[in-house]
C-alpha cells in the first residue's frame, strides 16, 4: 500500500513539472504584473494627490529610492512622502494580487502566458489563499521595508534583495516554486 501511495506522489509531482510554466514565460510575466502595478501606482498617486502635486512628490519618492534612511532629514517632508507612497504601493500589490488571482486564477501577467495557480491538490487556488498569498507578500515587502531603515541602505539593494530572496527557489528548485508558493503550497502551472 505504501508504495502505490509513493507512486502517486511522484506521478504528481513529475505532472506538476511537466505542467509548470517556462522560466522565461514566468519571468516575462512577472516584468508585466510590474509594469502594470506601477502604472496603477502613477494613476493612483495623480488621484490621490492631484495633477499639479503629484509629480513633485513623485520626484522626491523617486529621490529617495536612492537616498539612506539617515539622509532623510535634509530632504523637506521625506518621511511623509515615503510613507504616503509605500503605502499605496503596497495596498496595490496586495489589491492587484488578489483580485486577478480570485478572478482569473493567476496574475495578470500569468495569465497571458497561460499560467494558472493550483494547490498541492491540483485544483486551482480558492479566494482564501489568493488572500494569504497576497498578504504574506506584503507582509514580507514590510519586513524588508523595516530592514532597509534599520540597516540605513537605498530602497535599491533591498528591493533587489527581495525578489532575489522571493524568487531564487524558482531556479534552483526542483518543483520550481517561489518562495511564496512554497509557503501557500502553491504551484503555478500551464493551462490545460
Amino acid at each position: 500500500m505504501q508504495s502505490y501511495y509513493y507512486l502517486y506522489i511522484c506521478c504528481t509531482l513529475n505532472l506538476k513539472i511537466m505542467n509548470e510554466m517556462t522560466l522565461f514565460k514566468r519571468l516575462i510575466a512577472s516584468v508585466i504584473d510590474k509594469l502594470l502595478i506601477i502604472i496603477l501606482f502613477l494613476i493612483t498617486s495623480f488621484l490621490v494627490l492631484g495633477p499639479w502635486v503629484a509629480p513633485g512628490k513623485l520626484g522626491i519618492y523617486v529621490a529617495l529610492l536612492n537616498i539612506k534612511f539617515s539622509n532623510y532629514d535634509y530632504i523637506t517632508d521625506a518621511s511623509n512622502v515615503d510613507v504616503l507612497f509605500t503605502s499605496i504601493f503596497l495596498i496595490l500589490n496586495f489589491l492587484y494580487y488578489v483580485i486577478f488571482e480570485c478572478y482569473l486564477g493567476a496574475s495578470l501577467g500569468k495569465y497571458l502566458f497561460g499560467g494558472q495557480i493550483i494547490n498541492e491538490d491540483n485544483v486551482r487556488i480558492n479566494s482564501s489563499i489568493a488572500v494569504g498569498r497576497s498578504s504574506i507578500l506584503v507582509a514580507s515587502a514590510v519586513i524588508f521595508i523595516l530592514a532597509r531603515n534599520l540597516l540605513n541602505v537605498s530602497y535599491l539593494p533591498i528591493i533587489v534583495l527581495f525578489f532575489v530572496i522571493l524568487d531564487l527557489p524558482i531556479l534552483i528548485g526542483v518543483k520550481r516554486q517561489s518562495l511564496l508558493d512554497i509557503v501557500t503550497k502553491t504551484f503555478v502551472i500551464k493551462k490545460k
